[in-house]
């Protein structure tokens, strides 16, 4: 039974390799326009403060790398959903935000993006640790989709993973260089 059980998944898990968008790998703001989608405008602004929450903009030594919001990564988690994932999936992440801004408001009298950083970081683990497992699987796929849309976004891919798209160039005219008399006399003695 568990050789079947690994067969499976491993089929699902190819399959779903194979399942992904083209878009999804190497995306920018402007490959991922936004087709009508299953949220309201104002999930969608909670959606992009909560992605912000799980990366946010840092400055480390002088490097300012941008945050999940500035790359758009919120466009990217509602395209995969809307593009890649049944309406239960849907429903789940509308509930979801739902539940993010009703416990904001009931825990500290204001909208999640109005909520300070840690604020937002301990409701964000509070739902991630709850026994409700509607709370902990919303905030497993946020992470998992965040993560991906930032780490296959064409900011990080190119500034960070120096992702070139066929590796190596090809330079067919380059001068070729005469050798030195010297070298010519040792090479045909030998």
């Amino acid at each position: 039974m568990k050789r079947r059980g690994a067969i499976k998944y491993l089929t699902l898990g190819t399959g779903a390799f194979f399942i992904t968008p083209a878009w999804a790998t190497g995306w920018a703001k402007t490959s991922v326009s936004l087709a009508p989608t299953f949220l309201t405008v104002a999930q969608g602004e909670l959606l992009a403060e909560v992605v912000e929450t799980i990366i946010p903009k840092t400055d480390s030594s002088g490097v300012d790398s941008p945050g999940a919001k500035d790359l758009g990564v919120h466009t990217f988690v509602q395209r995969m959903v809307t593009d890649c994932y049944e309406k239960a999936a849907q429903d789940k992440v509308k509930n979801g935000l739902d539940t993010v801004s009703a416990m904001s408001i009931e825990s500290y009298g204001k909208s999640f993006e109005q909520a300070d950083t840690t604020q937002r970081l301990a409701l964000l683990t509070r739902m991630a640790n709850s026994t409700d497992n509607n709370q902990k699987e919303f905030m497993a796929l946020m992470k998992s989709l965040t993560i991906q849309g930032y780490v296959t976004s064409e900011y990080v891919m190119t500034n960070f993973y120096h992702y070139v798209m066929a590796p190596g160039h090809y330079y067919g005219c380059v001068p070729v260089q005469a050798k030195a008399p010297a070298e010519k006399e040792t090479t045909n003695k030998r």
